[in-house]
């Protein structure tokens, strides 16, 4: 999973900010089908986008460290995917062919909590 995140908030004080954060968040899942067929089980990865959207509260400890909480909801939206697939078994031979089509909703909620240093902070 990869983001491109903004973050922008607003002091209540000089050492404690809170904010806003959203943008772009793409990530790759994957699929496993249970068939019948104890020797053969397909397995799909497939690419997802989506939007990521939260908020969070930062609070600078000293001089160089702040700590941090953090919540954030992803929605990937819906997926569709398609395959077709065959597995011919051993004599006698017999072959099973099946099409799948299948549609995923995912979405998901996370909770952080953080320390940061700086390296040079601003005075």
């Amino acid at each position: 999973m990869t983001s491109a995140l903004l973050r922008a908030g607003a002091l209540l004080d000089d050492r404690t900010l809170i904010y806003g954060i959203g943008g772009w968040t793409g990530a790759e899942f994957e699929a496993r089908n249970v068939t019948d067929n104890p020797f053969y089980q397909p397995v799909e990865s497939f690419w997802v986008n989506g939007w990521t959207a939260g908020g969070g509260i930062e609070r600078k400890l000293d001089s160089n460290w702040s700590v941090r909480a953090e919540y954030r909801y992803t929605d990937f939206g819906t997926s569709r995917t398609s395959d077709h697939f065959s597995f011919t078994g051993a004599p006698p031979q017999v072959t099973q062919t099946s099409d799948r089509q299948t549609q995923y909703s995912q979405s998901m909620q996370s909770g952080r909590i953080g320390f940061a240093y700086a390296f040079n902070p601003l005075q």
